[in-house]
């Protein structure tokens, strides 16, 4: 009878150690597939190129929690930046003669010729 409850112990033992096993693994593979969710959510949501994003969308997902307020104001910086405006460069000022682009600028007409459209010469 003792060698019976003994056998009986051992297989449920045996049993309880395969389940466990077997209830980590699941974990395991479970946590990876997770990650690699994420990771790939995390990509497509970057992948996403600055120029096809307008800064209405931008003020949207910050509104929907996609994107917090840092991320915003970066994108926003960045998104005028490419399109050639100065949001990111508040206090930026040119040396005198040559405007922000490093371009001189348009000589003075010392007559006077300009109209009032701004036009130079005779319209």
């Amino acid at each position: 009878m003792l060698d019976a409850a003994a056998s009986l112990a051992q297989q449920s033992t045996g049993r309880l150690v395969v389940a466990v096993l077997l209830l980590i693994g699941v974990t395991i593979v479970g946590g990876v597939v997770i990650l690699a969710i994420r990771r790939r959510a995390t990509e497509d949501r970057a992948a996403v190129p600055l120029e096809t994003l307008s800064l209405g969308e931008l003020r949207d997902m910050r509104a929907r929690g996609q994107i917090t307020d840092e991320e915003y104001e970066a994108l926003r910086r960045a998104a005028l930046a490419a399109f050639g405006f100065a949001g990111g460069d508040e206090g930026r000022t040119a040396p005198p003669g040559v405007d922000l682009t490093g371009e001189p600028l348009p000589e003075a007409d010392p007559e006077g010729d300009d109209d009032a459209s701004g036009n130079r010469g005779p319209a």
